[in-house]
């Protein structure tokens, strides 16, 4: 019988026939990837040269579900990967692993067998073995991202009203985690769907109210990353590498700068540091890297360099490295932002943000009276110590774990501010009305 714990991360196999789009030659892409001795920059310059470009990457993730789930051909075989790449024929005792997970019930075709100390299986002859399930390397088809990346932004044109309300607009965006994948409202193009969903409804509530002001909050873990844990989770429950996830989110915030423009005389860009934005290594930061300011000072810079009414009026404010959030002033009101991981507890960010404004050295918080934030992926509004403190809700595709261990869930949004006068005057809930399906099935297995 085989028994698979299902708290652990799913690995994922290399199928031969991924290896066979990449190149011509596979096995000789498995001989070089599988080369330890060499440094990567060699190996990927090699491949380079023969004409197959593979990112740092993705050559290293195959390279270590290669070693450690072998590879299965287009028999059904799992053969090692030593033996692919060296062109040895799969040994022909292991396609009845084929006919062993056909009666476990689960697909064959998606699911296959391999040595590894996580499970059980008995063997007709008494044996005990230890075995894997394991699924193939998923082949994601590319066409919806790559559709996203080539479409044209639509044209900045500014406002032929030069009227202007006072008072300010904000729209707030947490927790996007760009690449996050089979959860139950699927992956990035579901994400960019909900995204683009939202942007539509802030434009037509700024083209309504035509503030004096424009601030779209990005409020941290834009992308979903892929070494947030010391587990390899993320490689398996990501559809698109952290490169890619960096161009979609970019591209994202791009369209929301460009659309909300022209209705304000000014757009300030708020972007803060989170946990899913760091540049880690299996789990732990390296240096002050953050993919999410990265992203928000790059287009800054770009937009710097394209002259006219564009590069006038946006403004990119980021929160630096040795800083635990970062204030703006909105209207006459002073707002402090940061992502929410700094306080571990969501119940405790009200006594975290009164210790970060206690001292003598001045902070972000220390005479801010509204605090945004996200991470904890719903909303949450409360008052302490005279400042309103507001969690915002997440835009990113759910978490099955957190059902799981708590029970709890929230519906994917944004929220948008009015502000004049240096007050809150209104607080609105944003609904995606598209990215919304639910599904809890699991593909293809019958």
């Amino acid at each position: 019988m085989l028994q698979y714990p299902s708290h652990r991360p799913v690995p994922r196999m290399v199928l031969a026939s991924t290896l066979e789009k990449l190149s011509d030659n596979p096995r000789y892409l498995a001989a070089v990837l599988l080369d330890s001795s060499r440094p990567w920059n060699d190996r990927l310059d090699e491949l380079h040269d023969a004409g197959i470009p593979v990112s740092r990457t993705r050559a290293r993730n195959l390279a270590s579900c290669m070693r450690r789930f072998g590879v299965r051909t287009s028999g059904g075989i799992v053969q090692n990967a030593n033996a692919y790449a060296n062109g040895e024929e799969p040994k022909s005792a292991l396609q009845s692993d084929t006919d062993l997970v056909d009666a476990t019930g689960w697909n064959p075709d998606r699911w296959s067998l391999a040595g590894r100390q996580s499970g059980y299986m008995t063997m007709p002859d008494g044996h005990r073995q230890r075995v894997a399930l394991v699924a193939h390397e998923p082949d994601v088809d590319m066409r919806a991202i790559a559709e996203l990346l080539v479409s044209p932004i639509p044209r900045f044109e500014p406002s032929v009203s030069v009227e202007a309300r006072t008072g300010s607009y904000c729209l707030c965006l947490a927790d996007l985690q760009t690449g996050k994948a089979t959860e139950a409202r699927g992956g990035t193009s579901q994400l960019v769907a909900r995204v683009r969903s939202i942007i539509r409804q802030a434009v037509a509530q700024a083209e309504r109210l035509r503030p004096e002001e424009i601030v779209v909050f990005e409020l941290g873990d834009i992308c979903e990353g892929n070494a947030n844990s010391t587990s390899q989770s993320q490689l398996a429950a990501n559809d698109i590498a952290q490169a890619e996830q960096l161009q979609v989110c970019a591209r994202l915030l791009l369209e929301a700068i460009i659309a909300l423009a022209p209705f304000a005389p000014r757009l300030k860009v708020v972007s803060v540091r989170s946990n899913h934005g760091e540049e880690r290594k299996n789990g732990q930061s390296i240096g002050r890297g953050d993919f999410g300011i990265m992203t928000a000072r790059i287009i800054g810079e770009a937009i710097s360099m394209i002259p006219g009414p564009l590069s006038e009026r946006v403004e990119i404010v980021t929160q630096n490295a040795l800083e635990t959030g970062v204030q703006i002033t909105v209207s006459g009101l002073k707002i402090a932002a940061f992502h929410g991981h700094y306080a571990k507890n969501e119940n405790k960010i009200p006594l975290w943000v009164a210790q970060q404004a206690g001292g003598t050295q001045p902070t972000a918080f220390t005479d801010a009276r509204l605090v945004l934030h996200g991470h904890f992926h719903h909303l949450r509004i409360e008052a302490s110590r005279g400042r309103t403190i507001i969690g915002c809700p997440s835009l990113e595709n759910g978490s099955m774990w957190v059902e799981r261990t708590s029970g709890e869930y929230s519906e994917p949004g944004a929220l948008s501010l009015s502000i004049s006068d240096g007050r809150l005057d209104a607080i609105r809930l944003l609904t995606p009305a598209e990215g919304m399906d639910v599904d809890r099935r699991d593909p293809d297995l019958y």
